[in-house]
């Protein structure tokens, strides 16, 4: 590991408060506590965050559904952005899960998010269909990556 790539560990409940901060920084409608402790105490969920120099970068939660991967929340702070920690946590929670015998990954993400989407086809994902009006403002476009 280089000092400029983040480590690279499952999420404790100490790092609630810095995802906390993240999802403020992040997103309009943020996740609260309620919703990040649940994804830390149920066993289909998966939860990393990337840390460097002992900060929180980032952190992506993905399921486990029956050999598929859903890939739910990723979130990078903004000035950690396009220094590759979001690839990282994509290929870590997914190499996590392939290696347990997941044949996709599955995700959903708003149709004028024209970042996020450009970050997931660099990443190998397609976009395979829309849900209308799945946010309140914008509809989802579903993206797919097969693991195989």
């Amino acid at each position: 590991m280089t000092d400029s790539t983040p480590l690279i560990r499952d999420a404790d409940a100490r790092d609630i408060d810095a995802i906390l901060e993240i999802e403020e920084e992040c997103f309009t409608a943020p996740w609260s506590r309620k919703n990040i402790e649940h994804e830390l105490s149920v066993s289909w969920s998966h939860f990393l965050v990337a840390e460097r120099s002992g900060e929180i970068m980032g952190y992506v939660i993905a399921w486990d559904v029956r050999g598929e991967i859903q890939l739910n929340h990723i979130a990078v702070r903004p000035g950690a952005r396009r220094r590759g920690v979001g690839g990282v946590l994509v290929g870590a929670i997914t190499d996590r899960l392939a290696s347990q015998g997941t044949a996709r990954v599955l995700l959903e993400v708003r149709s004028k998010n024209e970042e996020a989407r450009g970050f997931y086809r660099a990443l190998g994902f397609i976009e395979n269909g829309r849900r209308k009006n799945y946010y309140h403002d914008d509809d989802a476009v579903l993206m797919e990556k097969d693991m195989q």
